[in-house]
């Protein structure tokens, strides 16, 4: 990468082409000795990054990322995005989730760190203790 910004933008590029139904090489992106982090998972290396990335798919119908601003420092950034999905075991339920991706980079991107609120994006769509935590969400904030 000739700059931080074109890692920023390669970043933009690579998830909004991310798709259930078309696998994206990733590789341009990610440093083969990436170290990956997530509220989900802790990965390291290109090939587990590879397939977190296909378990991930087979269990949506669609997804896509709006990126809203980045702060960015000589080999770090901070990207913070809102994810927009359907999951294959909700089908009817469009989900969005706020979150933001820690990165840092030299050519390419050799860590990231996910931040998301797993509750907003998964427990909180479940039939049953969705309502459950909606509502110890709702007091909390009263």
């Amino acid at each position: 990468m000739s700059s931080n910004l074109s890692i920023i933008e390669l970043y933009h590029q690579t998830y909004q082409k991310l798709s259930p139904t078309s696998p994206v090489d990733i590789r341009a992106l990610y440093s083969d000795q990436i170290q990956f982090e997530d509220p989900m998972k802790k990965l390291k290396g290109i090939d587990a990054l590879e397939s977190y990335f296909k378990e991930l798919n087979s269990k949506m119908t669609d997804y896509r990322f709006e990126f809203t601003h980045h702060v960015m420092e000589q080999g770090t950034a901070v990207i913070f995005w809102k994810m927009h999905l359907v999951i294959k075991k909700l089908p009817n339920k469009k989900i969005t989730s706020n979150g933001c991706s820690y990165i840092r980079f030299t050519d390419k991107i050799i860590y990231q760190k996910d931040y998301f609120d797993t509750a907003e994006l998964l427990y909180e769509n479940l039939p049953i203790i969705g309502h459950a935590i909606r509502f110890i969400k709702r007091q909390s904030h009263s």
